[in-house]
C-alpha cells in the first residue's frame, strides 16, 4: 500500500471523475469555499458563477473534493472528535510499514473515506472489483495499530452507481474487508456530510 493510496485509483477501476462530468454548479460552488484565497475579483467571479475552479487532471480534482468534504464534516458533525487528513501506520500484506492518511477520523475509531469515482454507468462487475479494491485499502486504515480494535470504516461514495444492482455489488465487494458504504445524495458537500452523519446512526 502506497503513501498515496488514499489519493490513489486503482488501475481496473474508472479514475476519479473531472468535475465537468457531473457535479452541479452548486457543488462546484460549494467546493469554492475550501479553494485558496481568492482577490475581491476572483470571489465575485465565483459567486456569480464565473471562472469556476478549474482542475488540470481527474486526480487534481479528487484531492480538491476531497478537502471540501473533510471542512464540511469538520463543520457540520456535532460529534466531539472530527479530524482529517490524519495520517496512520499501515501495515502491508509483506508486514512493511508504510503511512496512509484517513479522510476523516469521528470519535478516533470511526474511518470515513470519500470516493469520488464516478460510478453511474458501472456494470455489477465492475462495481464489485472496485468494491474489493477500496475495501482493501481502507482495511488498512481501520487495522492499524494506531486505532483502536474496535475501529470501523465506511467509504462514501459521492457518485454512485445508477442501477440497484451495481450498488448492491459494490457493497458486497466492500463487505469482504469488513468496510461499509453510504451513497451520498449529491456530491455537495452537505450532502457528503449527511451521508458520514447517517452512517455514524449505525455505531450509536
Amino acid at each position: 500500500m502506497s503513501v498515496d493510496e488514499t489519493r490513489e485509483t486503482p488501475e481496473t477501476v474508472t479514475p476519479e471523475k473531472e468535475p465537468s462530468e457531473s457535479l452541479s454548479l452548486a457543488g462546484q460552488r460549494a467546493m469554492q469555499d475550501s479553494a485558496p484565497e481568492e482577490t475581491g475579483e476572483q470571489e465575485a467571479q465565483a459567486q456569480s458563477g464565473e471562472n469556476i475552479q478549474e482542475f488540470s487532471s481527474s486526480r487534481d480534482f479528487g484531492t480538491f473534493a476531497h478537502r471540501a468534504y473533510e471542512a464540511a464534516a469538520e463543520d457540520g458533525l456535532d460529534n466531539e472528535y472530527v479530524e482529517s487528513e490524519v495520517p496512520v501506520q499501515v501495515i502491508g500484506p509483506d508486514g512493511n510499514v508504510c503511512q496512509g492518511r484517513i479522510d476523516t477520523l469521528v470519535d478516533e475509531r470511526h474511518v470515513f473515506d470519500y470516493k469520488t469515482n464516478d460510478m453511474r454507468d458501472w456494470d455489477p462487475s465492475t462495481a464489485y472489483r472496485a468494491g474489493l479494491e477500496h475495501g482493501k485499502q481502507v482495511s488498512g486504515y481501520v487495522h492499524s495499530p494506531d486505532l483502536p480494535p474496535d475501529a470501523t470504516g465506511t467509504v462514501i461514495s459521492t457518485v454512485p452507481p445508477n442501477s440497484s444492482e451495481s450498488r448492491q455489488a459494490y457493497a458486497d465487494g466492500l463487505a469482504q474487508y469488513g468496510i461499509g458504504v453510504q451513497f451520498s445524495e449529491s456530491e455537495d458537500p452537505e450532502d457528503v456530510t449527511a451521508a458520514v452523519r447517517e452512517a455514524l446512526k449505525e455505531y450509536d
